[in-house]
């Protein structure tokens, strides 16, 4: 994988909390996973971002204040990511037009989603069921975007965008 910049709305605390705990018993279970990021729905993804670009987050992120919705659904992209995706929320799906300027610029569009496991079938076929079995819907909140650089193996944290400054 070549280097690549992502823009990360990060859950707040509490649910990164409730996430780890619910990861945790994944791995006790025999679904180990390495994460490099907080829990969060991705926004935007691509090259290293100019300082126009930075300058456009930064906006955005000031006028859009802070979203509250909830993770509610257990999800699969085939078998090979297992999910919690969080209900219909417009406060999400207006910051993510406003940061990429339309919502289905990708042939698969966008769906906000909260990765919880990736791997290969056998894996995510094994894992869903679990998930499904402790899994119980909470509210969230995002109070801030990230922007990582990440590659094979990392993540590097480059810069931290608060909503409603």
């Amino acid at each position: 994988m070549e280097t690549q910049y992502y823009l990360l709305a990060v859950l707040d605390d509490t649910a990164q909390e409730r996430l780890t705990a619910l990861s945790d018993l994944l791995t006790k279970e025999g679904f180990a996973y390495t994460r490099y990021t907080p829990y969060h729905i991705t926004l935007w993804g691509g090259d290293k971002p100019d300082e126009h670009m930075l300058n456009h987050f930064e906006e955005i992120c000031r006028t859009t204040p802070t979203i509250e919705t909830a993770l509610a659904f257990v999800g699969l992209f085939g078998l090979s990511v297992a999910f919690l995706a969080p209900l219909p929320c417009l406060p999400l799906i207006t910051l993510e037009q406003n940061i990429c300027g339309s919502i289905n610029a990708a042939p698969d569009g966008w769906v906000p989603h909260v990765t919880l496991r990736m791997g290969d079938n056998e894996y995510i076929g094994r894992a869903a069921p679990v998930i499904a079995e402790h899994f119980t819907p909470f509210s969230v909140r995002i109070e801030k975007l990230e922007l990582y650089e990440c590659g094979n193996d990392y993540a590097k944290f480059i810069r931290s965008f608060s909503l409603g400054n």
